[in-house]
């Protein structure tokens, strides 16, 4: 299973992606959206009960929710079916996120923890301590995350992990789910900026938008927007006539796909 909290619609939603969940499995499971308060207490922001798909593997959110910054994590609830005792240990949590507003939509990021240092935001570093053997000896108790290289819609971004006390750099990660954030701002950037009657979208990696790329293209109702796509191997083409009613086409999770927009649109695949 892999647990995590994602942008998604206007909000953010907690994510479940899971394999050998079998329909006659004896367990329910149940995901959850929970903001984690400076005391430790836990408060449900969004559930959705996960049924047992054909295979026992799948992915699902929650719905998406409008939130306060602040601290959360997805819980995955595990439940008997079969009229035994639930296992002790009948749930799982993600790392902990912090979702940051920004404007009209949110960026999510493995949580730091708070550090009250002086004004600039950064602490200076202690100094690396080393031993007699020239190692270093600090125990790197506490770290901090920066992005060192911004995401783009091909790649998420990258951040490194450093000693708040010795300033050794710790890991390299990327940043979850940026590369599509970015994707979509640069879609929307793209119709805002069109002056003509077509605004054009090329994408090897992306298949679907959020409810927000679906409030821009209504906003601009002179404007035809073609999506170029691969699935499956295969390339396609989409094109949304100008003014075409497009605010009802996310599905309950403030999604849309780009072979839902093929059914409604009359898609078709196109030569490399």
């Amino acid at each position: 299973m892999d647990l995590s909290v994602i942008p998604s619609g206007s909000g953010v939603s907690a994510k479940c992606e899971f394999e050998g969940y079998e329909p006659d499995g004896g367990y329910s499971m149940e995901l959850y959206l929970n903001r984690v308060h400076e005391d430790g207490a836990v408060a449900e922001i969004a559930l959705k009960g996960i049924f047992a798909p054909d295979g026992g593997a799948g992915m699902e959110i929650t719905e998406d929710k409008q939130v306060e910054p602040g601290v959360y994590k997805a819980t995955l609830v595990l439940d008997r079916t079969d009229g035994g005792m639930p296992a002790v240990d009948n749930f799982r949590n993600s790392p902990l996120y912090d979702v940051i507003r920004n404007g009209d939509s949110y960026m999510v990021l493995p949580h730091q923890e708070p550090d009250h240092r002086p004004e600039t935001g950064l602490q200076e570093p202690a100094g690396e301590e080393r031993d007699d053997s020239g190692q270093c000896s600090c125990s790197h108790s506490t770290v901090s995350y920066r992005v060192v290289e911004k995401a783009n819609p091909e790649k998420d971004a990258v951040q490194v992990g450093e000693c708040d006390n010795c300033g050794e750099v710790l890991s390299y990660s990327f940043v979850p789910n940026s590369a599509y954030a970015a994707f979509l701002e640069a879609v929307i950037q793209t119709i805002q900026d069109t002056q003509s009657g077509e605004a054009v979208i090329e994408t090897e990696r992306w298949i679907s938008f959020n409810r927000t790329v679906l409030e821009e293209i209504a906003g601009k109702p002179q404007t035809a927007l073609t999506i170029r796509y691969r699935y499956d191997g295969k390339r396609y083409e989409v094109t949304i006539p100008p003014g075409a009613e497009v605010n009802e086409l996310a599905d309950e999770n403030g999604f849309c796909g780009f072979r839902y927009l093929d059914q409604v649109f009359g898609g078709k695949e196109s030569a490399e």
